[in-house]
């Protein structure tokens, strides 16, 4: 984790070279990224914008539905990112629950 309580991942440039293979096929570089950056890792989008990917059930658990107040789900998460992982707990919108 860096000093701003992320985790540590990809920068800005780094995530539009990886950018290809993400929209070719997401799953083999989210699994070897997951590795690299030992599973919880950061992608910038831009200007204070940052993808945090999170494969620990725990957490996970803890971020959907224990404290999800504080954290947004950004357009992205709801209208993009549901194509290749469904129309989970992930993607509800408050008015769906």
């Amino acid at each position: 984790m860096r000093g701003n309580n992320l985790p540590v991942g990809y920068s800005f440039f780094q995530a539009i070279l990886k950018s290809v293979l993400f929209l070719n096929n997401p799953i083999p570089l989210i699994t070897k990224s997951m590795q690299v950056f030992s599973e919880t890792y950061s992608v910038s989008l831009g200007k204070n914008k940052k993808l945090i990917l999170i494969p620990n059930p725990d957490f996970v658990n803890y971020v959907l539905k224990d404290n999800q107040k504080n954290y947004k789900k950004s357009p992205l998460a709801t209208e993009k990112a549901d194509k290749f992982l469904g129309n989970g707990l992930l993607f509800l919108k408050r008015w769906e629950f």
